[in-house]
């Protein structure tokens, strides 16, 4: 016969015993705890805080670390550098892929053209940046290791302003979430 505190301490009958819950417990909380861990170093969310946005549909984004690979037409967020005095170095920025390697740019004073084709309008930040319009006007192809980023309005301070990014300067490729 038990006595009554070795019954008050036992497990209750059809109950695992503790021991038994930590070691089923323990492996799942550091599996859960490595998931958490991977996804938060791998994925990070950008908030667009503009008044009016240059990625209307973009103005929280998830942004993919990892994946570095991006094609035109797609959302790639990279780090600011040298845009100063409208983007502090080290702003993450996030625009649409208009050009990649080997993609002829045109930038006129009314249109920004990619392999012919119309992808912007205007230049209506030059004032802003204190120079004239025509001084952003001129052609280049899009080089190796690097891609031509913009807005789709056409108050966006992009590529027409800074030209093409290099890849280097990726944080990943980004997916607008709203």
């Amino acid at each position: 016969m038990r006595s009554g505190l070795a019954v008050m301490f036992a497990p209750p009958k059809g109950r695992r015993s503790f021991r038994r819950f930590l070691l089923r417990a323990v492996p799942l909380s550091i599996l859960v705890g490595a998931g958490v861990l991977y996804l938060t170093e791998r994925y990070r969310v950008g908030i667009d805080g503009q008044e009016n946005p240059c990625l209307p549909d973009a103005r929280v984004s998830l942004i993919d670390t990892a994946d570095h690979d991006v094609s035109r037409g797609e959302l790639v967020a990279f780090i600011a550098h040298g845009l100063e005095p409208l983007i502090a170095d080290g702003t993450v920025m996030v625009k649409m892929v208009m050009g990649v390697p080997g993609d002829v740019v045109e930038i006129g004073l009314d249109v920004v053209r990619v392999n012919g084709e119309v992808v912007g309008e205007g230049l209506d930040l030059a004032g802003t940046l204190g120079r004239p319009a025509d001084s952003f006007v001129g052609s280049f192809i899009v080089l190796p290791g690097f891609v031509f980023p913009m807005g789709l309005t056409r108050d966006s301070y992009d590529g027409r302003y800074f030209g093409p990014v290099p890849r280097l300067a990726f944080v990943g490729q980004a997916w607008g979430l709203w």
